[in-house]
């Protein structure tokens, strides 16, 4: 019996022995890797790091005149918190279109003007909706050269015209013989702005100018639509199509570019919207990197805006249509 309970009390102490082994072994340390020897001399470590890696005398603060000019800096670079992204905001339309593609549009629209208001019939049997076309965009080239930068042709009378033509072009959208007298009273004024004659606003213009007064958005889609199907794309097909028609280009694509800014004016219909000034970027983007393609000639990069108009008019009426 007691050579049993020897036996019992062996085999206890070993199972005790053998499940406290594992247990030690996890409380155990494990071994840490050797600390790197470091050479002081040419060490980048320092005890204290004001007192031993600092050289010279601390800075002295800014003063309110640096800071402000710091500040400056940075909003022109970053152009004073516009969004677009190709023209920074307050740039001036002298970055879009220049007074040379100004005078030679309205030299077509004056044209447009002279074909389409002839007579009360023609102008009644659908003659209106292209003069409504015709002035809405001389109202709208009109409301640019009162904003232009700098000097520009026309200025001083521009606000009476813009205001003035874009009456005429709301007019338009009926056939009566009020609405043929003051287009015909518009053509005769057009022509005589253009012969450098004087001119007296019919209409005192607006002392709070907003662009929704005067840029109709449907007639801005459909000059779009026309100059690109029309215009733009068989005139960049080939390279003799593009020299054939360089300045005609210029000029189509200048006012595409205007159009894309004033599509994000403000009161402009979505204007307030992100992804729809996206939109119109791209396509001022677009028009301006085919009027950049004029200075070397290049065929590709006129190719490359047209095709970032189209993309950006797909993108948008598969978005707001």
């Amino acid at each position: 019996m007691k050579k049993a309970i020897l036996i019992f009390c062996i085999v206890f102490a070993v199972c005790q022995l053998a499940l406290a082994l594992p247990l030690q072994e996890e409380k155990r340390k494990p071994k840490r890797v050797k600390r790197p020897t470091i050479d002081k001399k040419n060490s980048t470590y320092f005890q204290n790091v004001f007192k031993d890696a600092l050289v010279g005398d601390r800075p002295a603060p800014a003063t309110k005149e640096q800071l402000a000019k710091k500040n400056q800096t940075t909003t022109t670079s970053s152009g004073g918190g516009g969004a677009s992204t190709g023209t920074p905001a307050g740039a001036g339309w002298g970055k879009v279109i220049s007074e040379e593609l100004i005078l030679a549009e309205l030299k077509t629209l004056s044209n447009a003007l002279n074909q389409n208001v002839t007579s009360p019939g023609k102008f009644k049997s659908g003659g209106n909706r292209d003069v409504r076309q015709t002035c809405s965009m001389i109202a709208v080239l009109f409301g640019v050269i009162a904003e232009f930068d700098g000097e520009v042709k026309w200025k001083d009378i521009s606000a009476g015209a813009r205001d003035a033509f874009a009456q005429c072009a709301q007019s338009a959208s009926t056939t009566s013989n009020q609405a043929y007298n003051q287009a015909k009273n518009r053509k005769e004024d057009l022509q005589q702005i253009l012969s450098g004659g004087p001119f007296t606003p019919p209409v005192k213009p607006s002392e709070d100018f907003e662009w929704a007064s005067v840029a109709d958005v449907s007639e801005l889609m459909k000059r779009l639509k026309s100059s690109y199907r029309e215009k733009v794309k068989p005139w960049v097909a080939s390279e003799k199509d593009y020299k054939d028609n360089l300045d005609n280009l210029m000029q189509e694509a200048a006012m595409m570019a205007v159009i894309g800014e004033v599509l994000k004016k403000e009161s402009m219909e979505n204007a307030d919207n992100d992804d729809y000034a996206e939109f119109c970027d791209s396509l001022r983007d677009g028009a301006l990197m085919i009027i950049n393609s004029k200075t070397s000639k290049d065929l590709d990069m006129a190719v490359k805006g047209a095709g970032m108009i189209d993309q950006s008019c797909q993108n948008c009426h598969g978005e707001y249509n």
